[in-house]
This record gives structure tokens, sequence and C-alpha cells, in this order.
């Protein structure tokens, strides 16, 4: 039986981060529970559907903690009638200050086993220079309380290259974060993105700092018992992302909820990204949908296999790729043992420039 994963949206949020570009609203409680409503219903059409079971299931956003609790629950009930697996990774993200002791408690009842909270930054000036609405002691609280209700999987997000970041400050935040033990930490480089607050107020980042703070993150989180795995993303033995390998590994899911996309034999396609549109109309929103190529699906499983520091199998594309592959081994940005190319520590600075060079 395939097994598959399911994204679930919740485009809320208590305000808008100044460099936030993603489909989400503050100030729209009035939507919440018509929207969850329309969640159950389209989750209900694809269950009566489905024959595949579910790996794993990470409700992001937005922030959907900001939802009541009872909502989340009304949720959570719809997708266990799926065909879950007897090891299915549950996955919320949280921004500190949603998360009361109760919700904590709460979404421990319902099945949820990972949490993945989106600290950031350590230095409560960085974050109000980046919009975000808690403060550092709003995040160790929260913390705190997800381990005394018994969370043993905790994820830890943070972002680097920041408006008036020295190297000291993100050493702080990693080290600090480190000492806490989460099972697993994400790092993010800053980017400006038009239409975003910050692309207004800031040029550019500085890019020479950027590539010492990623330098620096990798060093002390693999010193620590962190392995990387991914470009972005460091885990204890045994704890990465089930749902993330899902994207990296070209596997099907289900996207459920407002621009929520999704990947189904060799099809992809996304829902609306009009609320409105959306709450009316669940189950009929679809857009954007695109049957994948051969050739789609050989530029994609390299372009996102070269992400994972295990690699990716060349061995049935070899011979169209060879030039390539040779290329980038002479200029030290790939590796290659047996079938499996992978990327160079020098390749994973230029990710995005090697990733390209397989798009036929």
């Amino acid at each position: 039986m395939k097994k598959i994963g399911i994204y679930v949206h919740i485009p809320f949020c208590v305000k808008k981060c100044l460099y936030c570009d993603f489909i989400s609203f503050a100030s729209h409680e009035g939507y919440f529970e018509a929207y969850k409503n329309a969640l159950i219903e389209e989750i209900r059409a694809a269950r009566q559907k489905s024959n595949s079971q579910i790996a794993s299931i990470f409700i992001g956003g937005g922030t959907p903690t900001i939802l009541p609790s009872s909502y989340i629950e009304e949720v959570m009930l719809e997708l266990s009638k799926f065909n879950l697996s007897e090891s299915v990774e549950i996955t919320i993200e949280a921004n500190p200050k949603t998360l009361s002791l109760e919700m904590l408690k709460n979404l421990k009842k319902m099945g949820i086993n990972r949490l993945s909270i989106g600290l950031q930054a350590w230095q409560n000036l960085l974050l109000k220079t980046l919009g975000r609405s808690h403060s550092l002691e709003d995040f160790l609280r929260n913390f705190q309380d997800a381990r005394s209700v018994g969370f043993n999987n905790i994820s830890i997000d943070l972002m680097f290259a920041l408006p008036n970041q020295t190297l000291e400050m993100w050493q702080e935040t990693l080290e600090q974060v480190i000492s806490l033990n989460p099972e697993h930490v994400s790092l993010y480089s800053l980017i400006i993105e038009e239409g975003t607050h910050f692309f207004d107020l800031y040029d550019s980042i500085d890019e020479a700092l950027d590539r010492k703070m990623y330098h620096l993150a990798k060093k002390l989180l693999e010193e620590n018992g962190y392995k990387q795995y991914e470009i972005s993303n460091f885990s204890k033995l045994g704890l990465e992302s089930k749902h993330n390998l899902l994207y990296w590994e070209m596997n099907d899911y289900y996207g459920f909820g407002l621009n929520a996309h999704s990947m189904l034999d060799n099809t992809r396609f996304s829902n609306t990204s009009n609320l409105k549109k959306y709450i009316n109309n669940p189950t009929d929103s679809k857009e954007n949908i695109i049957t994948l190529s051969e050739k789609d699906i050989m530029e994609e499983s390299i372009f996102l296999g070269l992400r994972k520091t295990s690699g990716v199998d060349i061995s049935k594309y070899f011979d169209i790729y060879k030039d390539v592959i040779e290329k980038n081994i002479a200029l030290g940005l790939l590796k290659m043992h047996k079938n499996i190319i992978f990327l160079t520590e020098k390749g994973m600075d230029l990710a995005n420039i090697v990733m390209a060079e397989f798009i036929l």
C-alpha cells in the first residue's frame, strides 16, 4: 500500500511578520469557524476516495495554534479517519504566545506527536525587528510547558542573516537553543521578498556574513549531536522530519486548505488563494493542474534529492547528465559515490546554482 503525506494549511496569524510573503491573514477571527468547516469538508471528500496509508501529517500556516483547540480537534478527528500508519508523524507548527499549557495538553490528547516552534532569534531586539508577536520569555515558557505535558519530539525554527544581527548574536542563539536539547533544528537564511514590508526597508543581505553564520550553525549543531540531513535541517539520530523527507523524495501528498499544494499520481495542483472562494466551495477550488512529464519527474527528483545530505541515485539518468556531473565534480561542488551524487560543503553554499544545472 502506497504511503503518502498530508499537509493542512491554516492561513491565520496574530499579526503579519514583516518578512512574510506566505498566504496568511491577521485579524481574521471572524473566518475561523467557516474555514474550519471548509477544511473538514475538503478532507472528508478526499478521504472517501483514498486507498493510501498516511505516513505523516503536517499542520502548518500561518499559525495553526491561533485557532481554538476545539477547532483543531475537529480537524484532527476527520484526519484520523484516514488509514494512518502505526508510526505516523503528526506535526503542528506553533508560534510562541499562542501555546497555553491547556492548548498543549489538548494537542497531545489529539494524537499530535511533534511540535515545530518558530523561535527565529534569541534576542528580543531581533524579534521586534522581525515583527514577531512573541518574546524570548514566551518561547521559553511554551517550550518548558511542552516538555512538561510529554512532547518528546520538538523542532525549533531559526532565522539568520537578519537586519542588525551580528555573528555573536547568532552564536548565542545557537548555543542557547542547543542547551534546550530539542530533537530537531531548522534554520533559514532571511530572504527579502518583494511585496513584504522588509522589501521597502532593506536593500539586501550581507552574503559573506550569511555564509559565516551558516557554517557556524553547521559546526555547532554537528558538534552537539545534530546530524545535518538536508541543507537547512538538522536532527538527533532517527528524528528527521518524515514529512520533509516525503517532499524531497518526490512522494505523494494531499494539500488541504487555502493555497495548499498537492502531488498525486504525478499530477500537481493547488487550491485557490482566495479565502472566500475556498470557504464557499472547498472541494472544487483546484487550480494550476499540471501533469508531470518523464522529464519533469527526472529533473525534480534530482533537484529535490540534492537537498538531502544523503544525495540522490543518478544511475537511471547518468548518461543524460554525465557532462553536468563531471563539470560540478571538477569544480568541487559535487561528489559521487557508486551511483549517488551529493553536494559538497562548497556545493551547499552554491546549491541553487548547482541544482539549476539539472534543469534541462
